[in-house]
């Protein structure tokens, strides 16, 4: 037993020091450690890292990443369109509060690892929009028009979207390998050999390799990703509850943490767009 567990973390080390080597294998073998020692968090983080954070749970911070917010401009014909990079001050000045409160330039990914090592092979930008992102761009382009009809008759705000770069995810899929590392090393520092670990040594292993780790559900946006018909991506942001109190939202330059609540983010544009509440 001792064998096959310290052979598990030799696995696990080897597949997370190779950089050829996927790291959903690794953390398949994560299961199956925290399996054997009895770690129910261990085995919920890999298994959350594999197959992807369900709709409110809560997302490790190194999945959190910055992105610059645009606005996609076009003519009403659909031609000339162009992208204009924009700050969230903007948006306070001609959106209701209820609905620009959510937004800021931090996106969190919740998908697979195995997808988040796909996008980041590529070369492309990642296109992700905000769920309520058509209602918002018509009243953007309502604005303007009331601003100065004579300059912006024909201007559409076709979109808001964040960009963020392909290099960007490497380095969120660079930090969980990494995570990876200094698990195993946290593991045997504890005990010479693996098999006589206990469950609440897995789960300090854990929380030492990934701080502020939350196995249990909590609060957060999601966002999901899905290819775009240009060949870019485009991800739908998914509110979901607000986060708890006490809980630290970094919120420079890649700090856009979407804190919406479904209903709350409903409610408030729905009341501003004379959409029905949801409840009636």
């Amino acid at each position: 037993m001792s064998k096959t567990t310290d052979s598990l973390l030799d696995k696990i080390e080897h597949a997370a020091l190779d950089p050829t080597v996927a790291l959903s294998d690794a953390l398949r073998l994560c299961i199956t450690l925290g399996g054997r020692l009895g770690s129910s968090a261990l085995r919920d983080w890999a298994t959350n890292e594999l197959n992807g954070y369900r709709a409110g749970a809560e997302v490790p911070d190194y999945r959190t990443v910055p992105a610059a917010l645009y606005l996609e401009i076009t003519n009403k014909y659909g031609v000339n369109g162009h992208n204009q990079q924009i700050s969230p001050e903007m948006l306070r000045r001609e959106l209701p509060e209820d609905v620009w409160a959510g937004i800021r330039e931090e996106v969190r990914f919740a998908e697979p690892i195995k997808e988040l090592e796909e996008h980041g092979a590529g070369t492309d930008r990642l296109r992700i929009s905000y769920s309520n992102s058509q209602a918002i761009a018509a009243h953007l382009t309502r604005r303007k028009q009331e601003q100065d009809p004579l300059a912006y008759r024909h201007t559409v705000v076709a979109g808001i979207f964040w960009s963020v770069t392909p290099a960007t995810l490497r380095g969120v899929v660079d930090q969980i390998r990494t995570a990876l590392v200094v698990l195993i090393a946290e593991l045997r520092e504890k005990h010479e050999h693996a098999s006589a670990l206990s469950a609440r040594q897995a789960d300090e292993a854990l929380e030492k390799a990934v701080p502020g780790v939350h196995i249990h559900d909590s609060p957060g946006t999601i966002v999901n990703i899905t290819q775009g018909d240009a060949g870019g991506i485009t991800n739908t942001m998914n509110p979901a509850a607000e986060p708890k109190k006490g809980r630290f939202w970094p919120v420079v330059g890649w700090t856009l943490a979407f804190v919406a609540t479904a209903i709350g983010t409903y409610a408030g544009l729905g009341q501003w767009l004379g959409w029905p509440a949801p409840w009636k």
